[in-house]
C-alpha cells in the first residue's frame, strides 16, 4: 500500500445487525427442542394410562416438574386415589387425609409398628397439615389413629388375595421397600413414553415380590380390576428398571 494511501472504512448499523441476527441465527429454529416422547403417570388414571401430549421444550420442564414432585402432592391431584370411606370431610379435606393415610402407612411399615399411634399421628400432622386446614386437626387425628390401631390388630379385611394384616406380613419379609420412585422408558407403537411414580410398598418374601398400592376409596370392591393398568405398570416398571417379576395388588383401606 503506497505511503500516505488510506483505506476506506465501511461502518454498520448495530439495530440492522441484531434483526438479521435473530432472521438467521441456527438457534431460531425451535424444533429441535421438540420432544419425541410422552410422559406417562400410571396412578393418575383408573382404567387406562394417561398420556399428555408434549409439544414444546417448556411443556417438557413443566410435566417433569409436576410428575417428579413429592409424592404428597400427587396424591391430592388424584381424587380417585384419595377419596376416603365413609363419611367425607369435603372441600377437597379428603384428599388431604388419603395423603395422610399414605404417610401414616409408610410409618407403620418402616417402624414394623412398633411406634405408639399418638407419635405417629402427630408426626404425619405435623408433615402434611397446612395452616389453612388447622381447624380439621382433630378430626383428622381421630381418623388416622383408627386406622394405626385397626392396622396394628390385623388390618382390614380385604376383597383380593392380598394379606389383611400387612404389617406382620412385612415384618416377616426379607425385603421391604416404602414410596419407591421409579421412571423408565417403554417404546410403543404411538412413541416413546417416559413412564415415572411411585409405589407405594415393595417387598420381597423368599424367592417372590409383591407391590401393593393402597387405597382409600369409599368402594373397596373391584379396585384390582379398575387399576389394572396402573398396576400392571408398576410390574413393569419393576421388571424394566430391575428384572424382578412381581405380583401387584391393591390394598384397600377403609377410613372411617
Amino acid at each position: 500500500m503506497p505511503d500516505g494511501a488510506t483505506t476506506e472504512k465501511t461502518t454498520a448499523d448495530a439495530a440492522s445487525l441484531y434483526e438479521e441476527g435473530k432472521a438467521t441465527c441456527i438457534f431460531k429454529d425451535r424444533k429441535v427442542e421438540m420432544p419425541s416422547y410422552e410422559i406417562i403417570n400410571p396412578s393418575l388414571e383408573k382404567s387406562k394410562l394417561p398420556a399428555t401430549k408434549l409439544e414444546t421444550a417448556d411443556d417438557v420442564n413443566t410435566l417433569i416438574s409436576e410428575y417428579m414432585s413429592d409424592e404428597d402432592e400427587i396424591n391430592q391431584e388424584a381424587p380417585e386415589k384419595t377419596k376416603t370411606s365413609g363419611d367425607t370431610l369435603g372441600d377437597g379435606l379428603d384428599s388431604v387425609l388419603g395423603t395422610m393415610v399414605h404417610k401414616l402407612m409408610e410409618l407403620l411399615v418402616l417402624s414394623g409398628g412398633k411406634l405408639s399411634k399418638k407419635a405417629m399421628v402427630s408426626d404425619v400432622i405435623s408433615e402434611c397439615l397446612k395452616p389453612e386446614n388447622k381447624e380439621n386437626e382433630k378430626t383428622f387425628a381421630k381418623k388416622l389413629e383408627s386406622v394405626a390401631g385397626q392396622m396394628l390388630d390385623g388390618g382390614y379385611k380385604q376383597e383380593n388375595e392380598t394379606e389383611s394384616d400387612i404389617i406382620s406380613v412385612l415384618r416377616k419379609a426379607d425385603e421391604v421397600y416404602c414410596e419407591l420412585p421409579f421412571t423408565y422408558k417403554e417404546e410403543g407403537e404411538e412413541g416413546v413414553g417416559l413412564i415415572n411414580g411411585v409405589m407405594d410398598l415393595v417387598y420381597r418374601a423368599g424367592d417372590k415380590w409383591y407391590i401393593v398400592d393402597y387405597k382409600t376409596n369409599a368402594d373397596g370392591t373391584g379396585l384390582d380390576e379398575a387399576y389394572a393398568a396402573q398396576l400392571e405398570s408398576y410390574r413393569k416398571a419393576l421388571k424394566a428398571i430391575k428384572g424382578i417379576e412381581a405380583q401387584a395388588r391393591v390394598y384397600h383401606i377403609a377410613v372411617k
